[in-house]
Order: structure tokens, then C-alpha cells, then sequence
């Protein structure tokens, strides 16, 4: 598994580059049955499975999003995103493809940088209640009202033939 490669991709999907992404470089969640906290850091172990390797950390204000990348013979590379309750001693654990990691954390990246993917030129403000549309939209997805395009000449009537 190539990290930097994965970063690499990430970082073009996010349109930031990966050495501007906030960082949390560990988490302490928890005690263990020994009383230890739980400690998470990027780079190492998970403290849940030690064939998974912390990627990234995110602060999600209630939890911590855990994003880990493992390996697994014969079956190839995995990924999975651990959600960590900050009060109380609860987790959830979703493994995914490596397309759903990296737009989950490209969601992530944008929503601490307060980055809004949606804030762009290419929409389609609707007329009657100013919804953004998607560009190639006929109708206003909020309204229902028919979208006029600049680039779409309006219709124009049949010229008439010449009279003889």
C-alpha cells in the first residue's frame, strides 16, 4: 500500500494539498480494561486491530473519526473508518471501498478547512426562488421552475414563406 500515492489522490480530489490539511496526529480516548488510555496515532497501530494502520484523525465535535488503511493476504489492501464517542466508551466501525475512504475524507478535509465543494460558478441559480442547480438541469430541483440557460437560444417562430 502506497501511502503517498493514496495522500497524492486525496489531495487532488480535495484541491488542497495534503501538507495544508489540519492535523490531529493522535487521539486518547477511553481507558483499556487496564486502565490505560487509548491512544491513536497516525502512522501506528490501531489500539482494535494491530493489522491497521491509523491514516488520519479528525475532531467531528461529539467524536473522533479514525480513518485506517490495512492490508489483509490475499484479499488486498482495506479501509475503515472508525467513529470514537468522545462521552462515552462506545465506537463504530465501518469498513469501506478505497473510493468512499477517500470522498469521506475529502468531506473532512473541506469541512475543517471550511471548504464548501458546492460553492461554485458552474451552477444554475433558478429565477423564482434562487436555488443553485446543477448546470445541465432543466428544472429547478427546489421549485420546479424551467431553468433558462445563456447558451440555449430561445425558440423562435417558423419563418413564414414568401408570398408569391
Amino acid at each position: 500500500m502506497d501511502l503517498l500515492k493514496l495522500s497524492n489522490e486525496i489531495a487532488e480530489e480535495s484541491g488542497i494539498g495534503h501538507g495544508e490539511w489540519p492535523r490531529i496526529t493522535s487521539a486518547a480516548w477511553f481507558p483499556d480494561p487496564a486502565g490505560a488510555p487509548t491512544i491513536w496515532v497516525i502512522g501506528k497501530p490501531s489500539p482494535m486491530n494491530a493489522s491497521i494502520k491509523v491514516y488520519a484523525i479528525f475532531d467531528d465535535g461529539d467524536d473522533y473519526n479514525v480513518y485506517c488503511v490495512g492490508e489483509t493476504p490475499g484479499k488486498g489492501d482495506t479501509y475503515h473508518r472508525y467513529v470514537l464517542h468522545k462521552k462515552m466508551p462506545l465506537f463504530t466501525l465501518a469498513n469501506m471501498s478505497l473510493g468512499v475512504f477517500k470522498d469521506e475524507i475529502v468531506g473532512e478535509i473541506h469541512e475543517v478547512m471550511g471548504v464548501d465543494p458546492d460553492d461554485d460558478d458552474d451552477g444554475l441559480a433558478c429565477i423564482k426562488c434562487g436555488e443553485e442547480n446543477d448546470v445541465d438541469a432543466k428544472f429547478c430541483g427546489a421549485c420546479g421552475q424551467g431553468l433558462v440557460h445563456a447558451q440555449t437560444p430561445a425558440p423562435t417562430a417558423p419563418t413564414p414563406p414568401p408570398a408569391s
